[in-house]
């Protein structure tokens, strides 16, 4: 099996390439020190299986998980990672293998025993319970990716400022750029958590980042949010929920 290894840390990749080499079922084809030079090479087909770090900067484990789930790469996922309570709940509900850092040596041989199982197996879907744990890890993180540049990038809730619908894509304007994503707005509305509001048929406004309230014409209302200076509408069905949430008298 062609086996990719993925971790920020170099001794940490050196430490699973070496018990990795005591299996000669298993061939360490490639490692990397970040998730985005990953994604890179993972649709060509080079790898069966990859020990992802959870923990990287910029680009986390989750995210390259998520890439691999989302494209539907025929990669095995194997999680490393040091201890993180959403992560380890996640996985043990969800019966997804991981090692824990550092890994012993029993422990690994373990996890390859599963791996050579779920292999000799064609007709099973070798990825299902690592799909239900990230899917569980991002809500309890209030995790979203999005789109830019071609790339998934994880955006937390809190930095979604507003999410608008023009030109037939759902636009996410947050505090680190603006992303996309397919989804509809009326999808988006089921899937967010916190004080998220839907303020026009074109808008998801969070509350958060409310700066003013301007009266506007017909007795509705115009915000402007902090630090983007943006000016959204509240439209006249939804004024009366809105001076509920922003306690307007």
């Amino acid at each position: 099996m062609r086996c990719a290894v993925v971790d920020d840390e170099i001794p940490a990749v050196d430490e699973v390439v070496y018990l990795i080499s005591k299996y000669p079922e298993l061939q360490v084809i490639d490692t990397f020190n970040d998730g985005l030079s990953f994604i890179g090479a993972a649709g060509k087909g080079a790898y069966d299986v990859v020990f992802l770090d959870i923990n990287m900067p910029q680009v986390s484990g989750i995210l390259v998980a998520d890439y691999i789930l989302k494209n539907q790469l025929p990669i095995k996922i194997i999680f490393v990672t040091a201890y993180d309570e959403y992560a380890l709940k996640a996985f043990e509900v969800n019966a997804v293998d991981y090692l824990l850092k550092p890994v012993s040596e029993d422990r690994f041989e373990k996890t390859i025993q599963r791996l050579m199982e779920s292999s000799s197996n064609e007709d099973v879907d070798k990825n299902a319970e690592a799909r239900l744990a990230v899917q569980s890890i991002k809500r309890q993180l209030k995790v979203m990716s999005l789109y830019r540049d071609g790339v998934l990038k994880p955006i937390r809730y809190s930095e979604i400022a507003y999410i608008v619908f023009e030109d037939r894509t759902t636009h996410f304007i947050t505090v680190k750029g603006d992303y996309t994503c397919k989804k509809n707005l009326s999808e988006i509305e089921e899937i967010l958590q916190g004080n998220f509001f839907r303020c026009h048929r074109a808008y998801i406004v969070n509350l958060d980042y409310v700066d003013t309230i301007e009266p506007w014409f017909n007795n509705t209302y115009m915000v402007t949010l902090k630090g983007f200076g943006t000016q959204i509408p509240i439209s006249r069905n939804n004024t009366s929920k809105f001076k509920e949430k922003m306690h307007i008298l």
